[in-house]
């Protein structure tokens, strides 16, 4: 079982793309928008990869969810968050929505509509915190609490919680306050799919990097480079290589086959967000290598 939970995120990824690959081939817009059934068996094969991968991921972290009884651990943790990040993030983005408070002339914020604005905000929030969380190099207070009698992996487990929850949280306010502000114009369960399953795949991204090279300016460096792929020239995707749409982090309008897209699109998003929380779990197991880069 250890053997198999080891390479369980592989097992997760490959079988999100066979699930991609067999269910569309080539034909991927038409198809969608003309077999409704179809989208459906493939939304539940890849709902079956995330429950197989969440109970993977369970087995890997189980050993590292025993402290939710420890309110002393998870008040250290949250005093080493660094919150002025995201209270920076939600600051900018609010005067970029107030209009006339700031004047954008940026081509990828302008003219578009809030609820983008804040996909776009709270995604690159989280990867950019996430990546500055877990480095043993630049953080010293990781080595401090190692001397509790914890695993690396609770504290991990426990600071990765913590970070995930406070963006979901930011997120979820700030969508209530659109949505309050808007009325009828903002849907708010496909808002929050907007925003939710980027987030945590470029928070899974950050967390994944930064401990495969053990310096901040990596997973920020890749976290900011993908989230700019995507978010400047995802539309070029639809040109060049269509079925890629399964892993956009962001969505555009698509017409008639939009809502099916949407559904495929989210599902293999957090699937490859299990992958690296898994993969993670698994670099976790080598604690040398991970404080002191010596495998």
């Amino acid at each position: 079982m250890l053997m198999f939970t080891r390479y369980a995120p592989f097992f997760v990824l490959v079988s999100a793309v066979l699930v991609i690959w067999m269910g569309f081939g080539s034909d991927w817009g038409e198809a969608l928008a003309a077999e409704p059934e179809r989208v459906q068996n493939i939304a539940y094969a890849l709902l079956g990869v995330l429950s197989i991968g969440g109970t993977l991921a369970y087995a890997q972290w189980r050993g590292a969810i025993t402290p939710f009884s420890k309110p002393l651990l998870w008040r250290m943790h949250w005093q080493q968050l660094n919150k002025l990040i995201p209270i920076a993030i939600i600051t900018i983005m609010w005067l970029i929505l107030a209009g006339g408070i700031i004047e954008v002339d940026w081509e990828f914020v302008a003219n578009l509509p809030p609820e983008w604005v804040l996909t776009g905000a709270i995604s690159i929030g989280a990867g950019f915190h996430s990546a500055i969380l877990f480095s043993p190099d630049d953080d010293p207070t990781v080595e401090l609490l190692l001397t509790m009698p914890y695993a690396l992996s609770t504290l991990i487990f426990v600071r990765f919680v913590l970070l995930v929850s406070l963006y979901v949280l930011l997120g979820i306010i700030s969508h209530s306050v659109l949505a309050l502000i808007n009325g009828a114009e903002i849907n708010f369960v496909y808002g929050v799919l907007m925003w939710l399953p980027g987030t945590l795949l470029l928070a899974s991204l950050g967390l994944f990097v930064t401990l495969v090279t053990r310096q901040i300016v990596f997973g920020v460096g890749l976290v900011i480079l993908i989230w700019v792929a995507f978010w400047q020239y995802g539309t070029l995707i639809f040109v060049s290589a269509p079925y890629l749409y399964s892993i956009h982090l962001f969505l555009p309008e698509l017409g008639t086959s939009g809502q099916a897209l949407m559904i495929i699109n989210r599902l293999t998003v957090l699937a490859l967000a299990f992958f690296l929380l898994m993969w993670s779990v698994t670099l976790l197991t080598r604690e040398e290598y991970i404080m002191t880069g010596r495998s």
